[in-house]
């Protein structure tokens, strides 16, 4: 009879198998709420663009703004 449960050698995701991109750009992962009105008018700024494209440009410009004054 064949063991139940527990660890699998071999089993599972292998260490490093995701993509490149992330050991030499690593991204925090966050989650937010922003306000229906506000994210419908933002979407709607270059559509075919990513959303988080569009979020990672306004940051910059937000910081270097800041960081100006």
């Amino acid at each position: 009879m064949l063991g139940h449960g527990g660890a699998r050698k071999g089993a599972g995701r292998k260490i490093g198998s995701l993509s490149k991109v992330k050991k030499e750009n690593p991204k925090v992962q966050k989650a937010f709420r922003i306000d229906p009105i506000l994210y419908k008018e933002f979407e709607s700024i270059e559509p075919n663009r990513k959303i988080i494209d569009k979020l990672e440009e306004a940051l910059r410009d937000f910081i270097n703004k800041k960081n100006a004054e």
